[in-house]
């Protein structure tokens, strides 16, 4: 019963019904012409032979001193031969059925060899060995395109498990200072009794240092979490997102000294809308100020320009900080990656902002760049399209 299930059961079946359809056809015709051959009057073609050659003069002078009983009888063979040229006609379909059959059999079975061989290199294939590849050394047919799909699925499977992996122990690794600290902290406040009330106040402040810290951490955890599933996109206004992002950082900014300025083209800008989700653009927005405030100089300023230009909303973000080296300007987007970790994890700060920024952005279908010199400060440049249809309450799924 399972063979009858498989694709080469079904394929010896249309290969046999295809002979057998074939061969049948073939019968038909020749049984067509030889029965009309014979039921013909056998002295036309010896009276009027269709072709003129000498053994139909013989047959003439035959025919000529047969009687009527002698030509009865010469009929009546003729027509016994039609008779068995039908029946060995359909008799021959059955050996015809049968090697039809075992020829598609094994026909199907070279064929289809490759993909047994290929579904037993899937069968080994685990979470454990992704990145090995399926040797296949064939055309590249329809099984060639497929064993090259495969292992590219695989790749991309590896690349995705291993970025797990990576991302898993930076979490850990950030979580496990904080915790330290907290522990030691505690640990210190328990084991000396005599210790003062300003140090124990210290050990506190550390504690709940690293417990912010923590909490930070997990939040911008979550927030990637819920990015990689979908996020609802209505009409966005980006000049009110921008301007709100701004007025959300003017306390921390003034507390540092640093002036944020907000600048826009033409009047007509204020009312430009995108697709988009304002709370995330908000944020994406805010994570790249709040950066510019840390690294930048007291008494300095941060600018945010807005354009619109070729169906697109630019924005742009430049400080006069401490700067990025070029060769740290690529790997800044990636998650925990820090150009100055010590002073990244002073500040307060996971690893995880841009990160955030980053995929915000690509939900939207924008970009985001960089341009840094170091010691003289960075510019962030954010492009979202304005030509994406806004669809109130729709989903988007990345």
């Amino acid at each position: 019963m399972k063979f009858i299930q498989t694709i080469r059961f079904r394929l010896t079946l249309w290969y046999s019904l295809l002979v057998f359809l074939l061969g049948l056809i073939l019968i038909i015709i020749i049984n067509t012409f030889v029965t009309r051959h014979y039921n013909n009057d056998p002295i036309n073609d010896i009276i009027n032979p269709p072709l003129p050659l000498p053994r139909y003069h013989n047959l003439q002078l035959v025919w000529k001193t047969l009687n009527e009983e002698q030509k009865e009888l010469v009929q009546e063979y003729r027509l016994q031969d039609l008779s068995q040229i039908r029946k060995i006609s359909a008799f021959s379909l059955i050996p015809m059925v049968l090697i039809s059959f075992a020829g598609g059999y094994i026909i199907s079975g070279q064929m289809l060899k490759p993909i047994k061989n290929v579904n037993k290199a899937i069968k080994e294939i685990n979470i454990l060995s992704l990145h090995k590849q399926i040797d296949y050394e064939g055309p590249q047919d329809e099984i060639g395109e497929l064993v090259y799909n495969f292992n590219r699925m695989t790749q991309r499977l590896n690349s995705s498990v291993e970025l797990q992996k990576q991302f898993i122990a930076n979490a850990s690794h950030e979580l496990k200072t904080p915790l330290a600290i907290m522990q030691t902290n505690i640990e210190t406040i328990e084991r000396i009794k005599s210790t003062s009330e300003e140090v124990k106040q210290q050990f506190i402040e550390n504690a709940l240092s690293s417990v912010e810290f923590m909490n930070n951490l997990i939040e911008d955890l979550l927030l990637l979490s819920i990015l990689e599933k979908h996020v609802d996109m209505d009409k966005v206004n980006i000049y009110e997102t921008t301007q709100n992002a701004i007025d959300a950082l003017t306390d921390q900014a003034d507390k540092r000294g640093i002036t944020l300025t907000f600048r826009t083209g033409e009047e007509e800008f204020r009312s430009i809308t995108i697709s988009g989700n304002e709370v995330l653009l908000q944020r994406a927005i805010m994570n790249i100020i709040e950066n510019a405030i840390k690294y930048s100089k007291k008494n300095s300023t941060v600018h945010t320009n807005l354009e619109v230009s070729d169906n697109s909303v630019i924005i742009r973000i430049k400080d006069t900080g401490i700067g990025i080296s070029k060769g740290y300007q690529k790997r800044i987007f990636e998650r925990f990656y820090r150009v100055d970790k010590s002073r990244s994890r002073k500040s307060g700060g996971t690893g995880l902002g841009l990160a955030i920024v980053k995929r915000i952005i690509s939900l939207h279908k924008g970009t985001i760049e960089v341009s840094s010199q170091k010691g003289k400060g960075s510019t962030f440049t954010i492009t979202l399209p304005t030509g994406l249809t806004p669809n109130a309450g729709s989903r988007f799924y990345p």
